[in-house]
């Protein structure tokens, strides 16, 4: 392991007031005035301070248009469903009639019931992990997760009215919360270990994969954010996401009460 990264990747110091002294791995956190950023660093910035980040929605052409309305509507009527009856009272078909589309055309967009409930398409995991392998592999990682960032927001329902569908479903429904769950962490692994792989041309095995945890959990961490934003200020998803650059880029999230 390179001396800079041992100097750089250490715990964090609690200090006498009994917060917490950032001991700046990775490039996370600020840096100091005149400090020089190895290159681990530079590669794998903060996701918010990248200037050239571009966090606004681009307009889908007329066929993704169509298609993202077709899904939201068979998402919304199983939601509604499913809130009104329960998962397990609720079929397929009666999903397919009230979207008004047939139980086939249900299944080219989704692989089962439980998935249109829940909003997740099918291999939509490794379609994210196509995004980040298709990336220049001397692209700065901030860049790369930017664009896997995007397209996962990209993904998701601009709808805030079935946001909030779900979240009423998935208090009712604990085993679809689970799955929820279950599914995200495996979208987090799938890209842990693809960007691992791609870290271990300037790192060893273990220090990759500590770099790509953090950098995944971090992008995450600022999606999970969008969602709480857009949902408490009633924006869309990529004005919340600039409003989190934002913080992350004024020092806003430092917390010092230096």
């Amino acid at each position: 392991m390179p001396a800079w990264l041992k100097s750089e990747v250490v715990a964090p110091k609690i200090v006498t007031n009994g917060t917490l002294a950032s001991a700046r791995p990775f490039g996370f956190a600020h840096r100091c005035a005149g400090e020089r950023t190895p290159r681990v660093n530079r590669r794998l910035s903060s996701m918010g301070s990248r200037k050239n980040m571009n966090t606004q929605e681009q307009p889908l052409g007329l066929r993704e248009k169509r298609k993202r309305e077709s899904r939201d509507a068979m998402h919304r009527a199983a939601l509604e469903l499913v809130c009104a009856h329960g998962l397990n009272a609720v079929t397929v078909e009666q999903i397919a009639e009230r979207a008004g589309v047939s139980a086939r055309t249900l299944f080219n967009y989704w692989g089962s019931k439980e998935a249109v409930v829940l909003g997740a398409e099918p291999a939509s995991d490794v379609a994210l992990v196509k995004v980040l392998q298709s990336r220049p592999a001397d692209e700065d990682v901030a860049e790369s997760l930017a664009v896997v960032q995007r397209a996962y927001l990209e993904s998701a329902t601009p709808d805030r009215s079935i946001r909030t569908l779900k979240r009423k479903v998935m208090r009712r429904e604990p085993q679809l919360a689970q799955m929820s769950i279950n599914y995200h962490n495996d979208v987090q692994r799938s890209l842990i270990e693809t960007l691992a792989g791609r870290l271990e041309a300037e790192f060893d095995q273990t220090v990759a994969h500590d770099l790509a945890t953090v950098a995944i959990y971090d992008m995450f961490a600022s999606v999970r954010a969008a969602f709480a934003l857009s949902m408490r200020h009633d924006i869309d998803l990529f004005e919340a996401l600039a409003r989190i650059n934002a913080y992350r880029t004024d020092g806003s999230l430092a917390f010092s009460r230096a």
